[in-house]
């Protein structure tokens, strides 16, 4: 088993950030509540959730191949690596594991950056200086300086570019739209597809979930209590 390249590996996409956020929601959601809302949502919605918490399998899946090990300090925000040390990139194959992990971590990144990044807007920024997610540095560093980009430690896989998402979501947007209406056929809908698929979500977040009691701030794994092997880190 060898680490992961910087080639296969770079931080979390802000559009996979706000994917992660909707899936750990509807992942977190109460058993009882489980694919119910306040009235039927629209195809495109109940597409955008499944597209969400399919890629973050696909995520589990990615890492699973790879050995679920990277370099400590991992990548920074310019795709290099900051050390040689290895170490698991995530406790667990979860939904929630791999989403309340990476949310905590690209979170504190940006609270870091606090009050700087104000500083950082008002000053006019080099055509070449790229945008930061976040970062740790001082806002002694706001003196024309690009401050150094941010290191994470959960990555998100190369291989899942724009383009395979795009075609993940027209795939199950193809499939949601081969059920007939509730006038036609009323029980066997999208919409009772929906709540089977949202419960098979939940079912397999609580078999691999190996820390229930962890929730760093953003809730327990399937939305309360949760089981796995913790020697074996679960699969994907």
């Amino acid at each position: 088993m060898t680490s992961p390249t910087s080639e296969e590996w770079r931080p979390w996409p802000s559009d996979a950030l706000s994917m992660a956020r909707t899936a750990l929601d509807l992942t977190q959601t109460p058993w009882p509540a489980t694919g119910r809302t306040a009235c039927s949502p629209a195809v495109d919605d109940i597409v955008n959730r499944i597209v969400s918490l399919l890629l973050i399998r696909m995520v589990a899946l990615s890492v699973s191949r790879s050995g679920n090990r990277m370099s400590c300090g991992s990548l920074n925000g310019n795709g290099n690596n900051k050390s040689s040390a290895e170490r698991r990139m995530y406790a667990d194959y979860s939904t929630t594991t791999i989403c309340r992990s990476t949310l905590a971590e690209y979170g504190a990144k940006e609270r870091q950056l606090g009050g700087c990044a104000t500083a950082l807007d008002r000053r006019p920024r080099r055509r070449s200086e790229p945008i930061l997610l976040g970062g740790s540095f001082s806002c002694e560093d706001v003196s024309g300086v690009p401050p150094p980009p941010p290191t994470y430690d959960r990555l998100f896989p190369s291989s899942i570019t724009p383009a395979v998402i795009d075609q993940l979501r027209r795939y199950v947007g193809v499939i949601c739209g081969q059920y007939r209406g509730p006038d036609e056929v009323p029980y066997h809908s999208v919409e009772h597809a929906y709540h089977v698929f949202m419960s098979a979500n939940k079912l397999l977040d609580l078999m691999l979930c190996e820390e229930p009691d962890e929730d760093y701030g953003f809730g327990r794994c399937g939305g309360g209590g949760g089981g796995g092997n913790e020697n074996d880190g679960g699969k994907p």
